[in-house]
């Protein structure tokens, strides 16, 4: 049988275009092994790198399915991740049921809202402190009306704080306690305030009228300089003047000299 040359020629070409073919085939192919073998690298790079993260992200779907690390339920003292949020409390292990109620709550709200939220839960069974933060999740990458939730180990922080709220309480006791002792001081106490301007006492401060202390509170309070600031003379006249007083305020019989005045 022979076959003319316009046979041939058609031959060839479909042989030809098969061949193209087949190449181009075979490179796209091999360029998508190469992509695909990037994506792999890439993901698995970025799951070590949220496993190694001080986060955790957990999916909420519409329909209160999860999907999320084994890391989280290793966080919460479980097993392994419940395929429902409802099955994160257990006994004795996971949320507490008030704490899962509330988070229940918040997702619901951001759902409908799409406003974000933030609270901070306790692991059954430890002392473990957790900080929940959720947000609506982008629908371009998930499914539309799941919530996006992130777990942060807040143990340290958590302690510090209860540790700061301690010691301001405890700063504060001590202030109050200082407070009513110069209150109750039978002489006057001043002290600084950051403008270091002087401030008396309450019971110095506001004396009643026609009485001794309103009108000696510029004495008193000059009485508690420190002695380094007197000089000597003044010092001595002024204690014999107050020696003097003791003297009269007792009775003597006559303006003896304040060194013959038994104190």
């Amino acid at each position: 049988m022979l076959v003319s040359n316009g046979g041939l020629f058609l031959i060839a070409l479909v042989l030809a275009l098969w061949t193209g073919a087949a190449i181009w085939a075979l490179v796209t192919g091999l360029q998508m092994r190469r992509a695909a073998g990037t994506a792999r690298r890439q993901l698995r790079r970025l799951t070590r790198l949220i496993d190694s993260g001080p986060a955790i992200p957990l999916i909420v779907r519409s329909d209160s399915r999860i999907e999320g690390p084994e890391r989280v339920a290793r966080w919460l003292g479980l097993e392994k991740l419940p395929p429902y949020l409802a099955e994160l409390s257990q006994a004795a292990r996971g949320l507490d049921r008030e704490a899962l109620d509330l988070l229940g709550q918040k997702i619901t709200t951001a759902q409908k809202s799409g406003a974000p939220f933030a609270m901070a839960v306790t692991a059954a069974g430890s002392n473990r402190r957790l900080r929940i933060e959720g947000r609506l999740a982008d629908p371009q990458t998930i499914a539309p009306g799941a919530v996006l939730l992130w777990f942060y180990d807040a143990t340290e922080s958590e302690t510090r704080m209860a540790a700061l709220v301690e010691a301001e309480a405890e700063a504060k006791r001590a202030f109050d306690a200082l407070s009513g002792l110069i209150e109750a001081a039978p002489i006057p106490m001043w002290f600084r305030r950051p403008p270091m301007s002087s401030r008396p006492g309450r019971s110095w401060s506001r004396p009643s009228m026609g009485s001794r202390r309103s009108r000696s509170p510029r004495v008193r309070s000059r009485a508690i300089r420190p002695r380094a600031a007197r000089s000597p003379r003044r010092s001595r006249a002024r204690g014999a003047r107050w020696r003097w007083s003791i003297c009269r305020s007792r009775g003597a019989a006559s303006r003896a000299m304040p060194s013959t005045c038994t104190t």
